[in-house]
Order: C-alpha cells, then structure tokens, then sequence
C-alpha cells in the first residue's frame, strides 16, 4: 500500500552463477525504493520493466499486472507473480542456463517486484549480426536443454531473448517456463519462438532450418 516502507529479500548469489554482464559486487539495497528508473523498458497489459541505478550498478525492476479475469479468484492462493518467475530463473540458473541473475525480491504491502541484474545487448528480435545462424542454433539448443531440465517456455517470444555483444543468447522472462507434464509439449516453447522469428521483417528460410538444427541436434 502506498506509504509503506519497501522490503527486500536478497536471493543467494554463488559464484558459479556469476555471468560476465553481471556486477562484480552485489549492490546495496538497503533504502531502495522502485519509483525514479532511468528507463521505461516495456509497459504493457502484462506489466511495467524499467531500469534504475544501485550503488553504481544498473538493474531491471519487473513489476508484473496484477491477476485479470477468472485468475484473481485464485491468486489469493498461489504466490505472487513476480516470485514465481524469479524462483524459476534461479532453478534454470542451477543447472547452468544462461538466464537473467535474478538478485533479489521487493515487497510493498501487496505489490511484489523482481530485481535482476541487466544484461547488455539487444533482443532477438532486433538482432541482426553476421553470425546470427550461429546464434539461432544457440537459441534451439538452450530450448532443448531447457526441456532436458524438465520445463518447457510457453512465451519464448523473439523480445524475451537478449543477445550480448560476444553473441551469447540469455532468456530474461521466465514467467512463461511450465512444468513439462506430456512430452508432446516439449516443443512448445520451440514453436513458439519459431512463429515470432517469421514474422520479422529480416526472417530468412536458414532462420528458420538453424533453429530446429539447434533444438534437434541438442537431444540428450
């Protein structure tokens, strides 16, 4: 509620996790409060990204929609959006996927938001480097492993992918990971994004064939 202090729960940050766009040193949230980012990233019925300054270090702030329609009845009973996508990320983190660090929890009465450290570099989306095959097959073979871990992405849309400047894809939204129940799912967060990369206006036939060389030949 409005005028309440923000509290903050800091996640684990263990070495191995530790990616080269990351901070060399954790910041210091004490006193943060969400509300002056230097950046409006995406605002959008699914929620509000924006990018602040910590203690000399830039981070995202995701602060997801409240529950629309028939899911408001059942929120009450299930745990904030916001911490759902960022246990996700630490599980994906744990088995060595390159996901967005997640750094820590903020709460404020009932708003919950997510901190991650930013990853430079520009969307899949709008990528559109000499290497971009290679990068595609990248792309196929971090969603085969996801599926190896046990989750599929239903929303592996072309704007949740950042590409770094060495050409490394990192998944920076992990609301959409879903348990995989029936294995004909496991496909789903490949065709997801296969349907997003043919409606860019730079799509290519070998976009298409690098992705599915990518998530084939990364079988276990």
């Amino acid at each position: 509620m409005p005028g309440e202090d923000w509290t903050w729960t800091l996640a684990a940050w263990p070495e191995e996790h530790r990616q080269p766009w990351c901070p060399k040193i954790l910041p210091d949230f004490r006193g943060f409060e969400p509300v002056s980012p230097t950046r409006v990233l995406k605002d959008d019925p699914s929620g509000r990204v924006t990018l602040h300054e910590v203690d000399r270090s830039e981070v995202v702030v995701k602060s997801p929609s409240p529950p629309a329609g028939s899911r408001r009845w059942i929120s009450p009973f299930r745990k904030p959006r916001a911490k759902r996508a960022f246990d996700k990320a630490t599980r994906l983190l744990a088995v060595g996927l390159p996901v967005e660090l997640p750094i820590g929890l903020g709460r404020q009465g009932r708003r919950w938001v997510g901190l991650y450290a930013l990853v430079p570099g520009q969307t899949l989306a709008a990528y559109a480097g000499p290497d971009r095959p290679a990068v595609l097959r990248r792309v196929g073979q971090l969603l085969r492993q996801t599926t190896a871990a046990g989750w599929v992405h239903s929303d592996a849309k072309t704007t949740n992918w950042i590409i770094t400047p060495d050409g490394q894809p990192v998944l920076c939204d992990c609301d959409g990971l879903k348990p995989i129940v029936f294995r004909a799912r496991e496909r789903r967060g490949l065709e997801r994004v296969l349907r997003d990369v043919r409606t860019l206006s730079t799509f290519e036939p070998g976009d298409e064939a690098a992705l599915l060389e990518g998530f084939d030949a990364a079988q276990p």
